[in-house]
């Protein structure tokens, strides 16, 4: 078991709750308002949690695989996470629900970030011999979520189940969908 700790340099002093994580971390971020905590590791998922409190802020984000970063967006609205593959995710950062399928990457990715104004991810193999860097533009403008989530349907034909999972749909129940308020 690993734990993580928040020390307050200015103050000298420790920082909320011992967070407990059950295998070895790889990734952690401080949420802007500096109220959450996220962290990712080789247990294939990225935990949110309450600083002070340490207690979980929402089910762990599943993955296939041990993830290798874990960044929040500016706004603090949305988690971006990046599997050892190089393959990335969206996140909600409130309540950890998948956005869009995952965006698999061509090449190995080693980097992922946000864009600082907009929603655009940067993803990058820094070090690699290719030097690939493409952007991910999620969305022009913040909008919802949900919105996120029915436009990715709408460009992978998949829907998110209440589970976390993604189905795929035929061509009328993805219209049906689409429609639904």
């Amino acid at each position: 078991i690993n734990t993580v700790q928040v020390w307050n340099i200015l103050q000298g002093k420790w920082i909320g709750k011992n967070i407990r994580y059950p295998e070895a971390l790889t990734s952690i971020a401080l949420s802007r308002d500096d109220e959450r905590i996220l962290t990712a590791g080789h247990d294939f998922t990225a935990r949110l949690h309450d600083l002070k409190s340490g207690r979980s802020l929402s089910r762990p984000m599943k993955h296939s695989e041990s993830l290798r970063g874990a960044k929040f967006s500016k706004s603090g609205k949305f988690i971006v996470t990046k599997t050892e593959s190089g393959n990335f995710f969206l996140w909600d950062a409130h309540n950890g629900s998948p956005l869009a399928p995952a965006f698999v990457a061509k090449n190995v990715v080693s980097h992922i970030d946000f864009h600082p104004t907009s929603l655009k991810i940067l993803a990058t193999n820094i070090g690699r011999s290719s030097g690939l860097s493409r952007i991910w533009n999620i969305e022009k403008s913040l909008e919802s979520p949900e919105e996120i989530s029915k436009k990715a349907l709408w460009l992978s034909g998949r829907k998110l189940e209440e589970t976390g999972e993604f189905t795929t749909l035929d061509p009328e129940k993805m219209k049906k969908y689409l429609k639904e308020p």
